[in-house]
């Protein structure tokens, strides 16, 4: 080991102490910081790829919205036509379709009309009061309903005259209606209103109104 140095020497020490010093703070600053990873990205291709993502992004929530609308009319919306409600009394069907409001409306109406109607035609207990008052009820309806027949017989077989008969493979009778002013000619078995022709023989004819039998001849 040398003692003495020269001049020169520790001049050459220190321009090396200097060289590694340097080399040293030139490493230290070559370090990428924060601020140098920001500025390796390139900002305006981020805010393209932002911009285009979005913009699928938007595209398929419009997609989806337009898809659930759709799907809600056609299949969702024939369901939920009656929406059941609890109240306090129970469940209420409410929310009806316009049809159904109608249909509804029309019933109702058609029932406040029947009743009108019902009540317009419908007589006072008076009125049916006077006849059962009048009526004997000892007395047989029957009776009654034959002694009409009895009297209409009369009136009929006044107004029927017996004209002739036509032989043939059927005998035919010539009948007159007096009121009427009609000749009518009958076969066994035809009817003249409510009389009805029994039998025609060769000069007179038997006939049956509402039961009772009469001749007319000629």
């Amino acid at each position: 080991m040398k003692l003495h140095i020269t001049p020169e020497e520790k001049l050459l020490q220190l321009i090396k102490k200097k060289r590694v010093f340097n080399d040293k703070v030139i490493k230290k600053e070559s370090k990428p910081g924060v601020k140098d990873l920001f500025a390796s990205f390139n900002i305006a291709k981020v805010k393209e790829a932002l911009t285009a993502n979005l913009s699928k992004i938007f595209v398929f929530l419009l997609i989806g919205i337009i898809v659930y609308f759709v799907v809600d009319s056609a299949l969702l919306t024939p369901f939920y036509r009656h929406k059941i409600v609890a109240g306090d009394s129970g469940v209420i069907e409410t929310d009806k379709t316009t049809d159904e409001k109608n249909a509804a409306a029309e019933v109702k109406q058609e029932e406040s009309t029947a009743k009108q109607m019902i009540a317009e035609t419908a007589k006072p207990y008076s009125y049916y009061s006077k006849d059962m008052e009048n009526r004997d009820i000892f007395r047989p309806l029957v009776q009654e309903e034959q002694r009409a027949v009895g009297d209409n017989l009369k009136d009929v077989k006044e107004n029927l005259s017996l004209i002739g008969i036509i032989e043939g493979d059927k005998l035919q009778a010539a009948i007159e209606d007096k009121k009427g002013n009609k000749t009518h000619f009958v076969y066994k078995g035809d009817s003249l209103n409510d009389v009805s022709v029994e039998d025609i023989l060769e000069n007179k004819v038997i006939l049956n109104y509402k039961g009772e039998k009469f001749e007319l001849t000629m």
